[in-house]
């Protein structure tokens, strides 16, 4: 069994699943009611049910950003943009409910990926067509060159 202190984002579930505890207000315990269904407490850990993967072990703040930073920058890390690091966290069997706000502020933040990241190397906007032949005309450019006559 394990020992929380404080208060983080899984402690109403929690109230509710262990000790049915519901918070004062009638929206709030709609709420709490509701999103309580997608949740599971096994040996003291809380899990979300996911529809296509196994369970998802639930993340306090403190294990929040150790595996933040485990898949970002640790032995395996690629030093992922901000959504590619959240779907890659869920595939390896955690969640959080701010996940993805949280791996985008994550990435925006890492000095390696600000400095090195890929620059793309496109037009700060549209290109326009040139559809007069004008310019053409007046440089005296024969794209075509002469055309053969026929002997018919």
């Amino acid at each position: 069994m394990e020992i929380h202190q404080g208060s983080d984002w899984m402690t109403p579930l929690r109230n509710f699943l262990e000790k049915c505890i519901l918070p004062p207000g009638r929206k709030d315990a709609l709420k709490i009611k509701y999103r309580a269904s997608s949740y599971t407490i096994i040996n003291g850990r809380m899990y979300r049910r996911s529809v296509s993967q196994p369970l998802l072990r639930c993340l306090n703040n403190e294990e929040q950003q150790q595996a933040l930073e485990a898949v970002h920058e640790g032995i395996c890390g690629e030093h992922l943009a901000g959504r590619s690091l959240a779907f890659k966290i869920l595939r390896q069997g955690f969640f959080w409910l701010t996940l993805k706000a949280d791996a985008i502020d994550y990435a925006k933040r890492c000095v390696q990926c600000q400095l090195f990241s890929h620059v793309p190397k496109q037009p700060p906007e549209e290109m326009t067509y040139v559809l007069s032949p004008i310019p053409f005309a007046v440089w005296a450019v024969d794209i075509v060159g002469i055309l053969p006559t026929s002997t018919k």
